[in-house]
């Protein structure tokens, strides 16, 4: 299924979404008028780890999502698909 994943920041120059789904390769995410950068991806069933990579350098937890799921002993936001 199709899920939108959204990061809100008009300061940043880039986001990409990294995700475990693909093995943390960049998906570029697209920025919004509103400063809101999106990206959508396909997912089959199952929790996911994943985060924001911001300008580049920055991984950043989704700040609207308080599920974590830790990776390699890294903590990440997490997605369920149900």
């Amino acid at each position: 299924e199709d899920h939108e994943f959204i990061y809100k920041s008009a300061d940043a120059k880039t986001v990409e979404l990294m995700g475990e789904w693909n093995g943390w390769k960049s998906v570029p995410m697209t920025k919004d008028s509103d400063g809101s950068w999106t990206a959508k991806v396909t997912l089959s069933p199952g929790t996911y780890a994943y985060k924001f990579l911001v300008d580049g350098k920055d991984w950043v937890f989704d700040p609207d999502n308080s599920n974590k799921k830790t990776v390699d002993n890294v903590e990440n936001s997490a997605i369920e698909i149900k």
